[in-house]
């Protein structure tokens, strides 16, 4: 059981890594971008994989467009220095973009700040690898196929360029625009919808309670001599279906000459 998921695991990663531009992997790709521009950038940048670093916000320049490009990625913090892998390879949009442009900027939970992507050296590529198959061995597997490499020392230095891994490097130059919170303004919207439709709701009982007549919580207590029978705790007019003829209501001595036969008055049928 454990062997049969894991390779269906590995099967669904070489799919991912030879179909990295289905509509599906991109909607998941702008959910945090979306999320970064709804100014919850601080709480996603936690965010921080088991094995691996914490996820940030990769600005590039375009290479055709020269507009800014802001992609979520996660970096990996080997002996100091912090690296990005591209699990999809070089037809990635975005690392692409960073091969042309090395100049990027990078969004965290800490900060933001310039970096210089460059190519890693010889002594790096093992370590680096060694830190990914930390990371996800099944999907560094599953690459390693894709790309013709074989998971040895010897074949990981001779084809460090085809790892697709590039190390940022800080530098005081400026790189593109970081991405701004734009869309914070909605979490008012959404705060006066709520404070609206909560006083509609609070108002709602007591718009009822009105045109039903019973507007107070308290049960009505016992009718006492002199008062009039039904009488409610609200100013509201009486409606048609709940006034009573006072005529005939046994309340008070002084209204029970109206029910003695010897005044010519006699209780109402019913």
């Amino acid at each position: 059981m454990t062997a049969g998921r894991k390779s269906l695991d590995e099967r669904f990663d070489a799919w991912v890594i030879r179909h990295p531009h289905t509509p599906v992997l991109r909607e998941l790709l702008r959910l945090p971008v979306v999320l970064w521009r709804l100014g919850l950038g601080p709480l996603v940048g936690r965010f921080e994989p088991r094995r691996g670093g914490p996820l940030v916000l990769l600005t590039v320049t375009g290479r055709s467009s020269g507009l800014p490009r802001h992609t979520p990625v996660i970096v990996h913090v080997v002996g100091g220095q912090t690296y990005v892998w591209c699990p999809y390879g070089g037809r990635s949009e975005w690392y692409r973009n960073l091969i042309a442009n090395p100049l990027a900027t990078v969004q965290s939970h800490r900060g933001t700040h310039v970096v210089r992507a460059a190519s890693i050296e010889d002594d790096e590529a093992v370590e680096v690898v060694a830190a990914l198959r930390r990371f996800d061995a099944p999907w560094l597997r599953s690459y390693l196929d894709a790309e013709g490499i074989a998971d040895t020392p010897e074949d990981i230095v001779r084809n460090r360029q085809r790892l697709h891994v590039r190390r940022l490097d800080s530098t005081p130059e400026e790189g593109p625009p970081a991405l701004k919170a734009d869309l914070a303004w909605l979490w008012l919207v959404a705060a006066a919808v709520a404070a609206v439709s909560v006083r509609r709701r609070c108002r709602r009982p007591a718009q009822q309670s009105r045109a039903t007549g019973d507007c107070s919580d308290e049960p009505p207590a016992a009718p006492r001599y002199g008062d009039r029978a039904g009488r409610r705790s609200c100013s509201a007019p009486p409606s048609a279906s709940t006034r009573i003829d006072h005529r005939w209501a046994p309340v008070g001595r002084r209204r029970r000459r109206d029910l003695n036969p010897r005044w010519g008055l006699s209780p109402k049928p019913h």
